[in-house]
This record gives C-alpha cells, structure tokens and sequence, in this order.
C-alpha cells in the first residue's frame, strides 16, 4: 500500500491537495497540486485545460510516441511551479501532495509525470506524496 506510515498531517494537505484538483477544467485528470514548508501550505496549483510554455518545455521528457499536436495542457504540478515562481520559496525544504479525482473511487494514481518530475526536480523538490488507486506513495527525487 505505502512506503511510508501516513499520519492525520498527511491527510490534512492530502485533503488540501484534493480541494485543488476539485477546481480543476481539466477533466480528463483533475489533479491538485499543494506545497509544504513547516506545515504550512506555500504553493497551490490544479490541472487545468490551458496550455503553458514552461509546460511544452518539460514536456519534451515525456514519451509521445510520435504523436503529432500535442497539446501541453498544464499539469497540477506545473501550475504550482510555474505560477508561484516569482517567490522565493525554497523548494528544497517542500513537501509537495498530488492528488488526483476519480469518478469510480476516492482517488487514482497521481505519481508525476515524467515532465512533471524534471520541473519539481530542477525547482529542487526532494519529496512527492502522491495518491494510488489504493492509498498513498512517497517518492524521494535528488
């Protein structure tokens, strides 16, 4: 299930992190996004259906197995990223929660993408709690 014991502080910014992707247009994957730095909540960002620059960028890390007009729709990940980039936040010393909105069950597999991963590694983000189909992850990045 997990690779780490989850205590009611996670489910609090889990909790957080659901209420972004519930403001998501994106429907195909309605994903919130919330940053933590000693309990408190930083940075906040959601999916949604706009594309971005910085979002086409990153996305040259992901497979599109030749597909032509790819549409860089801005991930939960990036939007907090990129819309709070004018601050100086230390990302090393975030926590960042994904979480993404099911229809058939309390949540799904929110694990970042490959372009999403470059963008919170290059930021300098360490730790990605993210939601599975069945509970909850903890992915360390360098």
């Amino acid at each position: 299930m997990s690779n780490v014991k989850f205590t009611a502080r996670h489910e609090k910014f889990f909790a957080h992190a659901r209420h972004m992707a519930q403001m998501s247009d994106f429907r195909r994957a309605r994903v919130g996004c919330v940053a933590v730095i000693n309990g408190r909540v930083v940075a906040t960002g959601f999916s949604q259906h706009r594309t971005h620059p910085m979002q086409q960028y990153y996305n040259r890390y992901r497979d599109f197995d030749g597909q032509a007009n790819v549409a860089h729709k801005l991930h939960g990940e990036a939007a907090m990223l990129f819309t709070h980039r004018h601050l100086r936040i230390d990302w090393s010393k975030a926590d960042v929660y994904v979480y993404r909105l099911c229809r058939s069950r309390a949540h799904g597999l929110a694990k970042p993408c490959a372009a999403c991963e470059m963008a919170l590694r290059a930021a300098g983000v360490r730790k990605i709690f993210y939601t599975t189909d069945t509970g909850f992850e903890l992915l360390r990045i360098a």
